[in-house]
């Protein structure tokens, strides 16, 4: 027989020895929540059904309990996931013009948190998420260290040309494209194009695109590899009025893809290295 003690089912078979307690056949159940308790106490357990973790209170935090914390969490700026306009980290404001919520083709890992991610471009150039007000955060000109990362999908592959993450439209001034022939994805500030490499990516499959601003080290990753490596000045520029994601104001720089898991840091995560893990769960938000 058990006996509901607050919101933890507890039974009779749970057995107390010098402060430790045994669960001889029975289970125990934590409450299920969205969201963090109010008002919580020290010790407080619960289960997050929103990011699939257990938390415990320290008396000052929620920290999660059995699982990896990020420990550039404090340095994220954004964080998108699972085909919601709700920035994870709670920082901005994100809307959406003309974008739909796909359950196809997949994600980029079969986990339960997800059964959807972003469809931009279906077509035309007005499919796009825009983020507005302090877009100097998604500026790589204005921070000193910065990394961006997502899984992309293009039915496509790499030979088709369009914008993902364009800075107020600043005539090619922070923006990362892939394009048709010359650049594939790239990222294009000012003169200077930083490229994932020149040999297509293939279609119809997720892949895993990382950058990286270090001072003045400019590092990208395609799939964990490291593509290219660029230690000159970065160039100046000033931010535009918003972030957008998929667009371009060019009539002829969009394409369909889609897109999961973005997250953008201030901080330089990886350091350059030649390798760097691929990314195969969600992001701790923590």
């Amino acid at each position: 027989m058990s006996k509901a003690v607050g919101l933890i089912a507890i039974s009779d078979d749970i057995t107390v020895s010098n402060g430790n307690v045994s669960l001889a056949t029975s289970e125990l159940i934590l409450p299920k929540l969205a969201s963090d308790p109010a008002n919580p106490v020290e010790g407080q357990l619960y289960y997050n059904t929103t990011d699939n973790q257990t938390y415990f209170y320290d008396d000052t935090e929620w920290i999660s309990w059995g699982a990896e914390r990020d420990p550039y969490w404090n340095d994220v700026k954004l964080y998108l996931r699972g085909g919601s306009t709700t920035d994870l980290k709670g920082i901005n404001n994100v809307t959406a013009s003309g974008t739909s919520l796909s359950v196809t083709p997949g994600k980029p890992f079969n986990l339960s948190e997800s059964s959807s991610w972003y469809e931009i471009n279906t077509g035309n150039k007005t499919g796009y998420l825009e983020l507005d007000g302090s877009v100097s955060l998604f500026d790589p000109s204005e921070v000193t260290n910065m990394t961006i990362e997502w899984w992309l999908y293009s039915p496509h592959g790499r030979n088709n040309y369009g914008h993902f993450y364009d800075i107020g439209g600043q005539s090619g001034e922070g923006v990362i494209k892939y394009s048709s022939s010359n650049y594939h994805m790239y990222f294009y500030a000012g003169a200077e194009k930083i490229n994932w490499g020149s040999t297509l990516f293939p279609g119809n499959t997720w892949h895993y695109f990382v950058f990286e601003k270090q001072g003045s080290t400019l590092t990208t990753w395609f799939n964990g590899t490291r593509i290219q490596q660029n230690t000159n000045t970065f160039p100046a520029g000033t931010s535009g009025s918003y972030l957008r994601l998929g667009y371009s104001s060019d009539t002829i720089e969009y394409v369909s893809h889609y897109f999961d898991e973005l997250r953008v840091t201030h901080a330089a995560r990886y350091n350059g290295v030649a390798t760097i893990p691929i990314q195969d769960k969600s992001w701790p938000t923590r």
